[in-house]
């Protein structure tokens, strides 16, 4: 099992995963407004591509899922609709982003906190860290969730913060893990 293992030399993935929430959460600070509207307008043409998809391969899951395929052309409707939405009414696109978000970070942040133990082996120094860093994203998280209207103001505030704890948090993790 992993925990008992007392090196796994450098985490190349984890390290640069953590530099690229770095780069992320750096440019959401000197971004914010735009940052926010790019957010926005990125995700409702990914939904209007993702839609476009769907639709376009409708037959081919014909072939394949019988009886199932009408779920295909639902989902790429709604997918267009959605898509349609963010790109039209940002304030709308940002709103719901705020809580895709916001529960993306609970639940990474989470499951942080649960797997943390396991740096407890590579240094106790490491596994508070971490725990530290997961506890905040927590804490973050739910002020997203709990107050979506404030948090569209400091989105991308609190999204930088988010990701620099996290960019941070991989870095240590990656360096911890080379024993």
């Amino acid at each position: 099992m992993f925990w008992r293992q007392k090196s796994w030399g450098f985490d190349w993935p984890l390290f640069l995963s953590g530099i690229i929430f770095l780069i992320a959460g750096l440019f959401l600070v000197a971004q914010p407004s735009a940052s926010l509207v790019s957010i926005v307008l990125i995700f409702g043409i990914m939904a209007i591509v993702q839609g476009i998809s769907w639709l376009g391969n409708f037959f081919h899951y014909r072939d394949y899922v019988n009886g199932i395929s009408f779920f295909v052309i639902i989902a790429g409707v709604l997918d267009i609709l959605i898509g349609i939405i963010f790109i039209t009414k940002i304030y709308v696109g940002a709103i719901v982003i705020a809580y895709v978000f916001a529960t993306w970070f609970l639940i990474d942040s989470i499951i942080g906190i649960v797997v943390a133990s396991h740096l407890r082996n590579f240094g106790k120094g490491y596994f508070w860290v971490s725990l530290i860093l997961d506890i905040l994203g927590v804490v973050v998280a739910i002020m997203m969730l709990f107050n979506p209207l404030s948090s569209l103001l400091t989105m991308t505030m609190l999204l930088s913060i988010y990701f620099i704890i996290f960019g941070v948090n991989n870095v240590i993790m990656a360096i911890a893990h080379r024993g």
